[in-house]
């Protein structure tokens, strides 16, 4: 399907292309015109000469200067067509009433319709933003070391994940490879290079049932239903937030440790929180909003996220 960054254009340059060819043409209708007046004599005095006599039209003069013009639009067009679409990353649905959500140049589109400039903010280091980075960036450069059948048996995966508007697609195989590997460092596993079997079920979901966070001494903890089948989880977090915030976006979500949720409740996560976020001694009736996912350590595969909000005291 041709994009409509080059529609347009080309409309312009078909527009400029008739409109060339028309002047062109009145053009030299008007020179044959005047060639034929200026066959008339008249019989003029020595100060009117020159005054009223019609003068031919040059046609060279008037060349089609928007049909150039027009040339010109297209090949900038398509020669920046795909630095036009680098500074795009904003994902849309162009059924469903239009939705959009993503960075467009320097426009930011939410789902809910607001549309906000783009800032520019200093990158946050920290060592838990180095470690995730060193990571991702070793499992993507370790997908050219695999095997040709390796990298096949990863293509012919059915991986599927679900964006932001809850529509499923299919991952890659090398994308697929990277999430699962960092899943199962993340979880402290051993590294794969074949993809798990279809026939291995995804983990299910461990039921959070609340917890506590007392701001006096520190303590932070989850309540939850133990299950024997669940494991290994990732406890995500939030920083202490506004009563206010109902339902966090993802990217408030901070992963802050890993537990072994089949045992018994609850699961005290005091120091894990604070050298994650610090201390919650001056926040008290803030809201802190964990998300636990359960994970196999062996495949990478992840369950259904549970969350549950927990009020400071």
């Amino acid at each position: 399907m041709i994009d409509f960054l080059i529609i347009i254009p080309l409309l312009l340059f078909f527009d400029y292309v008739c409109t060339g060819i028309n002047s062109y043409v009145f053009q030299i209708k008007m020179y044959k015109s005047s060639k034929l007046f200026a066959k008339t004599v008249v019989k003029e005095t020595e100060s009117d000469k020159g005054k009223n006599v019609s003068k031919p039209i040059n046609p060279t003069i008037t060349k089609p200067k928007r049909f150039l013009l027009g040339a010109l639009m297209l090949f900038v067009t398509i020669f920046f067509h795909k630095t036009i679409a680098a500074k795009t990353a904003m994902l849309y649905i162009m059924g469903d009433n239009g939705k959009k959500s993503g960075r467009a140049s320097g426009n930011v589109y939410s789902r809910n319709g607001v549309v906000r400039g783009m800032g520019f903010f200093a990158k946050a280091f920290s060592p838990f933003v180095a470690v995730a980075n060193a990571i991702f960036a070793f499992f993507s450069s370790n997908w050219k070391n695999l095997t040709s059948a390796q990298r096949t048996a990863w293509n012919n995966t059915t991986y599927f994940v679900s964006n932001r508007f809850a529509v499923v697609k299919k991952l890659t195989g090398h994308n697929a490879y990277i999430q699962l590997n960092v899943n199962i460092a993340n979880a402290e596993g051993t590294a794969i290079d074949n993809p798990p079997s279809a026939a291995i079920a995804k983990p299910t979901y461990v039921a959070l049932t609340g917890g506590s966070a007392t701001a006096s001494t520190g303590v932070v903890n989850i309540a939850y239903v133990p299950d024997a089948g669940a494991g290994t989880a990732f406890i995500f977090a939030t920083k202490p937030l506004s009563p206010g915030i109902s339902k966090p976006s993802k990217n408030a979500f901070r992963l802050m440790s890993i537990g072994d949720f089949s045992a018994a409740s609850p699961i005290i996560v005091s120091s894990d929180y604070t050298d994650r976020f610090g201390a919650i001694t001056d926040a008290t009736g803030s809201v802190i909003y964990f998300r636990v996912v359960v994970v196999n350590p062996a495949t990478g595969l992840t369950g259904t996220p549970y969350e549950v909000a927990i009020t400071i005291v």
